[in-house]
């Protein structure tokens, strides 16, 4: 007989199809091998058994099963799909999200190390309309979760958590089903674990089952009350009752609890736990209506046509909110080779300055920024980047009472602190331990590119939680295009394959990384392509490349070359050793190109690509080009997240609800909360 898997990986779908690609893809790239895969349809209208089994003829020599069945609902088609599988651990996993690569390596870890603790709860780092990290809670003690779900529903344990808890309740025929499934977890002695890296990916809509589940939240509550009336007084057990004499739940389908196993006996907690009600949020600024057309400024060391990450990012962002009717203005270094009036519809302001109030400001136009930004007079200022004369002297404005402009900076991953905040440059240290913890809590908001990142910690370590993630993006109209050359062709490349990496020659880059990999994988029928504009580290990797059996090394290609190059990879290799939210890596999302990439900024959290130490970027990128069918897999999954989460317009989106909120007066906290819906998940 053969022996059972590990874990049970089961996704429920109904009427999701469209997502379910990406859910098996998340599933079948985990680091952990040793798990089945059973898809419940769920008398789904849409063709979600025909993607399945695509999916599945793609996946030969996995454990893989489609049940198919009349539509009973979430609980009940989580519980078919338990009942069917064999795994020591199950794992619950909606169509419409996906899985960390780490995922299961890390919470069977866990598990396997810790043999009281009966649930492994990741982070999970929100993707889709809305982007963050909900930080979960799961070692609280029980009464802390009567009143607020602290978990996500995904999360692994051992099977006989299901099977004390009598499976998923098949009356919350609204949703909070999850919810209700761990107060049994608890309430049975069962104890949860933390795991506090965002491994899960839980996808935000507009609509959603959590949307609709907060519809019914008073008869959701009362529900899960009553079907734990042990945990709670007689008061409470007869208010539910009557909330939902009010307003009952629609009836359970028939069969929905065919599946479930019996109940064990809860134990009986130590005392009653009565309802609480939850603080209302502190306002900081008057709250007032937003006009429809917003005045804004952005501030920014450099800006077009200088090349740069930031650039780009202020560029898109400032472009997009002009052509939405919104009057953008740039302060900016000045640049003599920009033309001078607006660019695209965007005013640019331009100062001869540089430096920062670390190293001491130089130009004329100290006294003239300054002032400029003191009489803005608008509705919102971002300043983006830290350490530099467009953010620092801006600090005396933030600093004032708070007034109708609202404040936002993006301190873009802290480029000075090493990943245990601790400076790794000279003379930065009383910018970090004084400077910052004075300006960051007079910002209305803390806008971070990249879940978990620094920019978070620091803000954590000060005590601050009014911070927004808002991930970087990529044109859609530059990508869904054809290129405009056959970059092979201009480039007389006729190896195989191409490996790519942009990157403009710094040190902190890694190209001597990147030729390094390629150099050890030996292999003749690979070009090594090197696009980026000069820099310090050129002349090294000059040389370095020369070693190489077939190498292009680009500093001059146009913008077209560049997007034409990502088209014409077979394989992105990034070496870099600093990084926030990289472009690049979205960009080979975006061209179908599947990345190996050192786990720098937000890498991990992007599907599409492998994470890889420095040592073994040469081993990784020959397992990635020696199969085929994983390359389609990674190209597929990256090339689906980008279009539903990183697509330039998607982000801009999050950014102008961002400022009409605190143009009205509304906290980032309130608006994080209510944006992403973490009060309550599924």
């Amino acid at each position: 007989m053969v022996p059972p898997p590990a874990v049970s990986v089961v996704i429920p779908c109904y009427r999701q199809a469209e997502y379910l690609r990406l859910a098996i893809d998340s599933v079948a790239l985990q680091r952990f091998s040793d798990w089945e895969l059973v898809v419940v349809d769920d008398g789904s209208p849409d063709d979600t058994a025909e993607v399945a089994e695509a999916q599945f003829s793609r996946l030969p020599g996995r454990r893989l099963r489609l049940i198919r069945q009349e539509n009973a609902g979430l609980a009940a088609a989580r519980n078919a799909g338990i009942a069917a599988t064999r795994g020591r651990y199950v794992l619950p996993l909606d169509s419409d999200d996906a899985l960390d690569p780490e995922y299961l390596s890390r919470t069977v870890a866990l598990l396997e190390a810790r043999p009281e603790v009966a649930i492994a709860v990741t982070d999970a780092a929100l993707f889709g309309v809305e982007q963050g990290v909900w930080r979960t809670e799961p070692e609280l003690p029980l009464h802390r979760l009567l009143t607020q779900n602290r978990f996500t529903y995904c999360a692994l344990y051992r099977r006989e958590v299901w099977e004390a808890v009598g499976g998923y309740e098949p009356n919350l025929t609204a949703g909070y089903e999850d919810w209700d499934f761990w107060i049994g977890a608890l309430e049975r002695g069962f104890k949860a674990a933390h795991v506090p890296e965002p491994l899960f990916l839980y996808r935000t809509k507009g609509e959603s089952m959590l949307t609709k589940a907060r519809e019914w939240d008073r008869s959701l509550r009362a529900r899960i009350l009553l079907n734990h009336p042990g945990l709670f007084d007689e008061a409470s057990r007869e208010e539910a009752a009557r909330s939902l004499a009010q307003r009952p739940l629609p009836a359970p389908k028939a069969g929905s609890d065919r599946h479930r196993p019996a109940a064990a006996p809860a134990a009986r907690p130590a005392a009653p736990t009565p309802g609480a009600v939850a603080a209302a949020p502190v306002r900081q600024r008057p709250r007032r209506a937003a006009p429809d057309r917003l005045r804004i400024l952005h501030t920014v060391e450099f800006y077009w046509p200088h090349v740069g990450g930031s650039e780009v990012v202020v560029q898109q962002v400032s472009e997009r909110l002009a052509r939405r009717g919104h009057d953008v203005t740039v302060a900016t270094s000045h640049d003599r080779e920009r033309p001078p009036g607006p660019v695209n519809g965007v005013r640019v302001e331009a100062f001869r300055l540089s430096g920062s109030l670390v190293n001491g400001l130089e130009g004329p136009d100290a006294a003239r920024y300054t002032s400029f930004v003191d009489g803005f007079d608008g509705d919102v200022m971002l300043n983006y980047g830290v350490a530099n004369w467009a953010t620092d002297t801006a600090f005396a404005r933030v600093l004032r009472p708070r007034g109708a402009l609202a404040s936002v900076l993006a301190p873009v991953n802290y480029g000075d602190l090493q990943d245990d905040l601790v400076t790794c440059t000279h003379g930065f240290g009383a910018y970090y331990e004084k400077v910052l913890p004075l300006v960051l809590p007079r910002y209305d908001a803390l806008l971070h590119h990249v879940p978990g990142g620094r920019d978070e910690r620091l803000a954590r370590r000060l005590g601050l939680s009014h911070d927004v993630v808002v991930q970087n993006g990529v044109p859609a109209e530059e990508f869904d295009a054809p290129p405009a050359l056959d970059f092979r062709a201009a480039h007389g490349i006729t190896t195989r394959f191409v490996v790519l990496c942009v990157a403009n020659f710094f040190p902190s880059k890694g190209h001597r990384h990147v030729i390094e990999a390629v150099r050890r994988l030996g292999r003749p029928d690979v070009t090594l392509v090197l696009i980026g504009r000069e820099g310090a580290a050129l002349a090294a990797s000059r040389a370095a490349a020369a070693a190489l059996p077939q190498a292009r090394i680009l500093t001059t290609a146009t913008r077209q070359e560049t997007v034409a190059a990502f088209h014409a990879a077979d394989a992105f290799l990034f070496g870099s050793e600093l990084e926030c939210a990289p472009l690049v890596l979205l960009e080979a999302m975006a061209s179908r190109t599947p990345f190996v990439s050192t786990d720098v900024g937000n890498a991990r959290l992007l599907p599409g690509g492998v994470i890889a130490p420095v040592d073994s970027l040469a081993q990784a990128l020959g397992a990635v080009l020696d199969d085929a069918a994983r390359r389609e897999v990674l190209a597929e999954a990256g090339h689906r997240a980008w279009r539903e989460a990183y697509t330039w317009e998607g982000v801009v989106d999050r950014y102008e609800r961002l400022y009409l909120a605190l143009a009205r007066g509304e906290t980032a906290t309130e608006f994080r909360d209510a944006a992403a819906g973490v009060s309550s998940p599924r």
